[in-house]
């Protein structure tokens, strides 16, 4: 089994499974395990979890909202050891996991930031063979690393149209605020990145997302797989260079011309290329082209 654990998960996972399913007590007990390691942690984020005990009232989460939130250790402590007496059945078994159950919690806590690297590589089989290789010389030396102290759990709840319009929009958190808005997210270091644990859709328009740390700065954005062209919400555009890059100093909003006609809010588009001084539509596809809208929360300024 730990050759398995290993050739999934890497070095870090087994470490966290030795730590979850090694002598918890002096006498020999069965080691703990895959799925009851795999339950716990995902009790500590919060799988499985009935919504109401999230959010107890619907007041605390209102239309077009976000909710960020610190996940308290002594409730997470508090869940574990409940679903661990849920399977005692005699006073032998409450004995046990009452002598087993801080190292359990400490276990499980230092297990929990695992599922930010299990998560980020299902979308990468180089980053996977990577860490697998990484891992596999680090336990063949026999330098099996240890879990630091594992960050706190912090989370954000969004209840949006926004949900359920943009399915493949993207969150990403960052322990600055120090983030230039057009930097290249490759080269930024991986310290300055808060990791993701989970995800997740609890209803067609409420998005629980929780963080391995506290994120100092969070960014939602539209998807970027598409082009859209278009003005703003109140029928302006603010001109741009020939190269689609802002102008310095900006230039004053310019009113959107319109048709005149039954049918209201269509641009007349050849009013809005002579206003603009364009002569060609590739040249006024840049002047309305939108890039993904970008919602940011920021710990030193106020929220959009």
């Amino acid at each position: 089994m730990p050759e398995r654990l290993l050739a999934r998960h890497g070095a870090a996972a087994l470490a966290a499974h030795q730590a979850a399913a090694g002598d918890l007590t002096a006498d020999a007990d069965p080691p703990l395990g895959d799925y009851t390691l795999n339950y716990l942690v995902g009790a500590r984020l919060a799988r499985n979890v009935p919504f109401q005990y999230l959010v107890p009232d619907p007041g605390l989460l209102p239309l077009e909202s976000a909710r960020f939130f610190t996940v308290d250790e002594a409730w997470s402590d508090a869940l574990i050891e409940g679903i661990l007496a849920v399977g005692g059945s005699s006073t032998r078994d409450t004995e046990h996991v009452a002598a087993v159950l801080p190292a359990l919690q400490d276990a499980v806590r230092r297990a929990t930031p695992l599922a930010a690297l299990i998560r980020r590589r299902q979308s990468s089989r180089a980053t996977l063979a990577a860490f697998v290789a990484a891992g596999a010389r680090a336990v063949a030396t026999g330098d099996v690393p240890q879990l630091p102290d594992p960050p706190p759990v912090t989370g954000m709840l969004l209840r949006s149209a926004l949900v359920s319009d943009y399915p493949g929009f993207s969150i990403r958190a960052f322990t600055t605020t120090a983030i230039d808005p057009d930097v290249d997210l490759t080269s930024i270091p991986a310290d300055e990145i808060v990791a993701i644990l989970r995800m997740d859709l609890l209803a067609p328009t409420v998005l629980l997302v929780l963080f391995a740390g506290t994120p100092a700065l969070v960014w939602i954005e539209e998807p970027h797989h598409g082009i859209q062209l278009g003005v703003e919400e109140n029928d302006t555009i603010i001109p741009v260079a020939s190269d689609g890059q802002p102008l310095n100093p900006p230039p004053p909003a310019l009113a959107v011309p319109m048709r005149t006609g039954p049918v209201q809010g269509v641009i007349d588009v050849a009013a809005l290329a002579g206003a603009l001084g364009v002569s060609s539509s590739g040249a006024l596809a840049t002047q309305l082209l939108r890039p993904p809208y970008r919602i940011r929360f920021s710990a030193d300024q106020p929220n959009p």
